[in-house]
């Protein structure tokens, strides 16, 4: 799969990973302290799953849900592993690469996988963020 972002880079979507972001929780709604903890933890939990690679985390928006009656942040945590060309303004590579974090409600229902990606991550200032690799 590949997406273009607003700044005109083609990327690779390589491989990605999709989790519940409330997996694990027993009873109840976690407060928003341990919710910033799942936030902030995002990086390493994702680099655990898809390679110690440069990581970037778009951060969600809390919201009020009105049927649970709590403040919450989207259903799911999706991490994507990219790849696009080389950066010029950084040392050489092949290409350059990042893993980019960011969650959704509904990542399996009205969009394909690739449209929910791009949708995420279109402003993504790929030259800022993204790291040059070599072979």
């Amino acid at each position: 799969m590949s997406i273009k972002l607003d700044n005109g880079f083609n990327l690779r979507i390589d491989r990605m990973y999709v989790n519940g972001c409330y997996e694990g929780q027993i009873i109840g709604w976690p407060d928003k302290e341990t919710q910033e903890e799942y936030i902030c933890s995002s990086d390493v939990a994702l680099q655990s799953v898809l390679g110690n690679y440069p990581t970037y985390v778009i951060r969600p928006k809390i919201f009020y849900d009105e049927v649970q009656g709590v403040d919450r942040m989207p259903w799911w945590r999706i991490g994507v592993y990219l790849e696009g060309p080389e950066i010029a303004c950084k040392s050489q590579g092949v290409g350059s690469h990042l893993i980019v974090v960011f969650f959704s409600d509904d990542p399996f229902g009205k969009k394909l996988m690739d449209e929910i990606v791009e949708e995420a991550i279109h402003e993504l200032d790929w030259e800022m963020i993204a790291e040059n690799f070599d072979l």
